[in-house]
């Protein structure tokens, strides 16, 4: 029997213990719902500057409400009240709602009866944003709620928001001024902006044709006053690129006209693109600002021309005449006599110009005019070519243009562009070639811009230019190898025979 009543017993107590376990759990299940109660919240919204926007107080279970305490805070530096007002759902609890409290509205609330049930917006609140950019935080710090007894519900809160998003700014147009002018002028051109309000900074890449255009230097981009307390920074190094850099601590407060004087100078006659190859601008917080673009273009034009370029030798008029004796068959011989001496700076786009003749009889057809500039470099090595891709080396044999007949040579000067011409010879050299005596005729010699004449080194003078004598043997600039009686001479209307005798008339050579 003692057995028996443990055993009973036992069974008592676990189904004791069993009650207590579900009496546990229902009671921290109905805390756990006590806890959590019903949800008051503020929702995040978004509205542009100066606009207007609705934000409710939302409940998910109105049931049971009979009485109330909200207080809603916000900032007032970001957005004001216009009204609040109580919806559907709340009207019955007779609300009274105070917003004249500076960042505060406060709404009370009681009836008789609780609400039998809904959800949704309680009040709903309007707010203007004033700022042109912020956040407004909608704090939720009084939510107090109880039903007709008097009982307090359990409420969970969530607070909102109100972001002022800036309003989208019309973007910024720049653009490039059409400009034009002559080979060889200063052409100035701007870069133009319509609004600079709020630009702190940016980045201009532009790029124009080096072969129409030139820049000196940095100093050639200029910024306006309208970019005063701006860092600029200039970059002209890659010729045909300009790269451009400026930034400030603050954005502009306003400007429109030029922000960049560009001076270019005219190289040769033709239309360059001035275009943004790349644009970037931004605000004080570095926030891209949108922008147009428009390109520019340069036009360069041909100078007018009061000294045209000399293309034919004329009949009966003076000419300059190299003489030399080439003493041996087949073996490097040269001679290089000067004529002239002087300054002249070369650009691109600029040529030398001259007629030769050279005529049967002679121990080879190689004869040309050589230029020298102030760091040794010299035409003939430059790799320069005329207008028929013939080398300008006087060791090229013209026998093809030249043999018994003038011949207008055209050799361009661009890979001397940047040097200065300090000298001038009449050459003959050659590694092929009979013995005997050499002559060359050369008239009109001239540093041209393909349109004008800008040197004349020689031009039917009386005298040669470097001696002021009609002769000149004058080897100073590149010397002679293996060649006898060499010597430059004003000459007249008469031609030469194989042995250099006078003959015949220049009147009787073939233009």
């Amino acid at each position: 029997m003692a057995f028996a009543k443990i055993k009973y017993l036992n069974k008592e107590y676990i189904q004791m213990r069993l009650k207590h376990f579900f009496i546990s759990v229902l009671f921290l299940s109905f805390l756990s719902f006590q806890a959590y109660g019903i949800e008051v919240s503020v929702p995040d919204v978004m509205v542009d500057p100066g606009a207007s926007v609705m934000v409710p107080i939302n409940v998910d279970d109105a049931t049971g409400i009979a009485v109330g305490d909200i207080t809603l805070e916000y900032d007032t530096s970001i957005v004001a009240v216009k009204v609040a007002k109580p919806t559907s759902l709340s009207v019955p609890l007779s609300p009274v709602i105070e917003t004249n409290i500076v960042g505060k509205i406060t709404i009370n609330m009681a009836s008789a009866n609780g609400l039998v049930g809904g959800n949704g917006a309680l009040f709903e609140i309007e707010f203007e944003a004033k700022a042109q950019r912020g956040v407004s935080p909608l704090v939720l710090s009084q939510v107090e709620l109880s039903n007709k007894n008097l009982d307090g519900i359990a409420v969970m809160t969530k607070d909102g928001s109100v972001t002022t998003k800036e309003a989208a700014a019309s973007p910024i147009n720049i653009s490039i001024v059409d400009a034009s002018g002559d080979v060889g002028e200063d052409i100035s051109t701007s870069i133009q902006v319509d609004d600079l309000t709020g630009v702190a900074g940016g980045d201009i890449v532009l790029k124009y044709d080096p072969n129409i255009l030139s820049i000196a230097s940095d100093d050639d981009v200029e910024a306006t006053d309208l970019l005063n307390g701006f860092l600029v920074v200039v970059n002209t190094d890659i010729a045909g690129t300009i790269n451009i850099s400026m930034a400030a601590s603050k954005g502009a407060k306003s400007g429109e006209g030029a922000i960049f004087q560009i001076k270019f100078k005219g190289v040769a006659a033709g239309e360059s693109a001035l275009a943004f190859e790349s644009v970037s601008v931004f605000d004080e917080d570095t926030n891209d600002i949108i922008i147009n673009k428009t390109d520019g273009k340069i036009t360069v034009l041909a100078k007018s021309c009061t000294t045209p370029i000399i293309k034919e030798h004329e009949p009966g008029s003076k000419i300059l005449a190299l003489q030399a004796t080439y003493n041996e068959a087949n073996v490097h011989e040269y001679a290089y006599v000067d004529i002239w001496k002087g300054e002249f700076p070369v650009v691109a786009g600029q040529f030398l110009e001259f007629q030769v003749a050279m005529f049967s009889g002679n121990p080879c057809f190689n004869g040309s005019v050589d230029l020298i500039a102030d760091d040794g470099t010299t035409l003939k090595d430059s790799g320069a070519k005329d207008q028929n891709n013939a080398s300008a080396n006087p060791g090229t044999d013209l026998s093809q243009y030249a043999r018994d007949i003038w011949y207008h040579r055209i050799i361009s000067l661009d890979a001397l562009a940047g040097k200065k011409i300090v000298g001038a010879t009449i050459a003959t050299d050659s590694t092929e070639h009979r013995t005997g005596l050499f002559r060359a005729y050369v008239d009109n010699i001239q540093i041209t811009d393909g349109n004008c004449a800008l040197l004349a080194i020689y031009t039917d003078e009386d005298l040669v230019p470097i001696t002021g004598k009609p002769t000149s043997s004058d080897i100073s600039f590149a010397g002679t190898a293996g060649t006898k009686d060499y010597s430059v001479s004003v000459v007249g209307e008469t031609a030469v025979t194989s042995a250099g005798k006078l003959t015949s008339t220049w009147g009787s050579i073939k233009k």
